[in-house]
């Protein structure tokens, strides 16, 4: 859906001049940049294709936890 708004005010409102699309742009731009200067771009710590019957366990444990 984000994709699609930029899209859409790139389109609109740099190229087409219109006001409510720059805003828009202008907006959305600006979280762009905000999250990629703060970091909070997803970490890839495990990537690999389950086959058919497998399954993925996802679990958290907090930092006073102790192996």
């Amino acid at each position: 859906m984000l994709a699609f708004v930029w899209r859409t005010a790139v389109r609109k409102g740099l190229f087409g001049g219109n006001r409510t699309w720059m805003t828009v742009f202008a907006v959305v731009g600006a979280a762009k940049v905000l999250r990629r200067v703060a970091g909070s771009e997803p970490e890839v710590v495990y990537c690999e294709p389950l086959k058919r019957g497998q399954g993925l366990v996802i679990t958290h444990l907090d930092e006073t936890h102790d192996d």
